[in-house]
């Protein structure tokens, strides 16, 4: 990344461009078209996610203190894999803030709600186990092929969250091996300290589970799935009926009339009480 500002006194961003789709549009693809994704791969972006996590966890400081960076906002839109097979952990905006509270009011919480850990629900420090709760979260949906934490309103995804009924994953899917199940069963443990310690460890068992397999998850088979999905979801495109013109003064009208209807989704978070 890079940010500067140009002769005209601009400010600007430059961001690394990722030719390739999000983890959440790669999903959409195969269910889009009747089909399950390919475990083995699903578990071959997550070791790739996990290593960009661990890199944020383990992170020190130029004096060489401990200095990690806890992603906050991991989510099937925020991975995104290439078509070249490299799979990128994006979006660490929220990282940089002291907490999500902080970027709006204290005491609540903005944002993709159904990925939070449940005790940052209760106002609770995001940790690395945090980040690996929502690892397990996005990697069930990716297989599952729909959302794990549901709700018509924030308030109740929120109360899903801290409800903690999962599904098993056997439920959904025959296919998916024993130890994969329990591999994300433990990142997705109520407590803490029930999850994995690191974001290595998971990784590192995620890697033993692949070994086991004769399915292939190299980067030249991340890249033919890419390609793929991309057709997949460009065929749907043009087959989508075409929209009629709006006049952009109408939708300007329009959007600022929403703006005062629109209730605030901010979430009042309870802290919970040690007993």
């Amino acid at each position: 990344h890079d940010f500067d500002r140009d002769r005209a006194g601009e400010y600007y961003l430059v961001l690394e461009w990722v030719d390739g789709l999000t983890l959440a549009e790669w999903r959409e693809a195969f269910w889009k078209n009747g089909q399950q994704t390919p475990w083995h791969l699903v578990a071959a972006i997550g070791i790739e996610v996990l290593k960009a996590l661990h890199a944020a966890h383990v992170r020190v400081d130029r004096s060489g203190n401990s200095a990690p960076i806890f992603h906050r906002d991991v989510t099937p839109q925020n991975v995104m894999v290439s078509k070249c097979g490299v799979v990128k952990l994006t979006d660490f905006g929220l990282a940089r803030a002291m907490d999500r509270s902080s970027i709006t009011k204290p005491g609540f919480v903005k944002g993709k709600i159904a990925y939070l850990a449940p005790e940052l629900t209760y106002e609770a420090d995001p940790s690395a186990q945090t980040d690996l709760f929502s690892v397990g979260v996005v990697l069930w949906e990716v297989l599952a092929g729909e959302k794990l934490f549901k709700g018509k309103d924030p308030l109740k995804v929120v109360g899903t969250i801290r409800g903690m009924e999962i599904p098993s994953l056997s439920e959904m899917r025959q296919d998916i091996p024993t130890r994969l199940r329990e591999i994300i069963g433990r990142a997705l443990q109520r407590e803490p300290i029930d999850r994995y310690p690191t974001a290595h460890a998971m990784g590192r068992d995620l890697a033993s589970l692949l070994r086991t397999t004769e399915e292939p998850t190299d980067a030249d088979v991340i890249t033919n799935s890419v390609r793929w999905a991309r057709r997949q979801l460009d065929a749907d495109a043009q087959t989508e009926p075409v929209t009629k013109s709006f006049p952009a003064e109408r939708a300007l009208a329009l959007a600022g009339a929403a703006d005062e209807t629109i209730p605030d989704t901010s979430i009042p978070l309870t802290r919970r009480i040690k007993r």
